[in-house]
């Protein structure tokens, strides 16, 4: 499912510079919610956060892992000296063992991910980290979905709001005094201060 650039946004962890051993770096801080949240973000939280709910959250399904796994196998370099027999088995072993992570953990970005990490095929440990982290990726997502679709106005943003709302407006420009005074005389009127000024 598609986001809008604003509810990407949205989701993004601010960057917080970080001192390193080459100097400062940049790397995500605390997340919150946005100070003020426009109903129409809202709502398309709501709708992404029941497609998650439906689909990447569900328990993925035997026969997507085992496509994910050949995927995988097919991206990384052989193993030597495993017949199709005990491919056959390595398989079978993993289903068994992975079937109780999300389906959206099996996804295209982390078949992506896998596969620069590893060489050769991954062991069951070394699936079960990389998984895991994909897993907490998408709790954390989903909490942040949340979080957006359900959170009311804070006292911070409502006065925030009305401050801007009571800001008064921009000073006219000249091109709109300009425009004024064409208009004004056009209609037989002139402004007082290019009246002519009578001594009595």
């Amino acid at each position: 499912m598609q986001l809008s650039t604003s509810l990407e946004t949205a989701l993004e962890a601010p960057q917080m510079p970080v001192m390193g051993t080459e100097g400062f770096d940049l790397r995500p801080g605390p997340w919150q919610p946005p100070t003020v949240i426009p109903a129409a973000l809202a709502m398309e939280a709501r709708s992404y956060l029941e497609w998650l709910d439906a689909h990447a959250m569900r328990p993925a399904e035997t026969g997507d892992i085992r496509a994910w796994l050949l995927t995988l196998g097919a991206a990384v370099a052989a193993s030597s000296g495993l017949t199709a027999a005990a491919v056959e088995v390595k398989l079978s072993a993993l289903l068994g063992l992975l079937d109780d992570y999300p389906a959206g953990t099996f996804s295209k970005a982390a078949l992506r991910r896998a596969a620069k990490r590893f060489k050769f095929f991954p062991s069951f440990a070394e699936l079960d980290d990389l998984l895991a982290e994909e897993a907490a990726e998408l709790r954390e997502k989903r909490k942040r979905l949340h979080a957006i679709a359900t959170t009311r106005p804070s006292a911070r943003a409502m006065l925030a709001r009305q401050r801007q709302d009571d800001a008064p407006p921009p000073p006219a420009t000249e091109a709109e005094k300009a425009r004024v005074r064409e208009l004004l005389a056009a209609a037989g009127f002139a402004l007082k201060s290019e009246c002519p000024h009578h001594p009595r």
